[in-house]
């Protein structure tokens, strides 16, 4: 039997520690580190698809799209960012960089 909890209580680790564990971890482990330590192999996680940053937004039709919701917001790059879910710093810096070329 392997006693594992998440709660650090003095009840649980003398609980723990009068099963005779073969491992204890100070902190909390991770998944990974769990698995590892039983043996099971974990499928490494697939890459999350991010959404375009400012950093990013390097092309004609992003540069487009951004004008087109600016105008929208009647000038407003603080309402703009927001539109766009970036921060209000990120926008401006695309902004003060010129057009990018096709």
């Amino acid at each position: 039997m392997l006693p594992l909890t998440g709660y650090a209580s003095i009840a649980t680790a003398v609980a723990a520690i009068a099963a005779a564990p073969t491992t204890t971890w100070a902190e909390r482990p991770t998944p990974r580190r769990c698995c590892a330590r039983l043996g099971w192999s974990m499928p490494m996680p697939a890459r999350k698809r991010r959404r375009p940053s400012g950093r990013r937004l390097g092309n004609r039709v992003a540069w487009e799209h951004i004008q087109r919701v600016l105008q929208e917001q009647g000038g407003n790059v603080a309402a703009t960012a927001r539109a766009l879910g970036m921060h209000r710093r990120t926008l401006q810096r695309i902004l003060r960089k010129h057009a990018p070329t096709a």
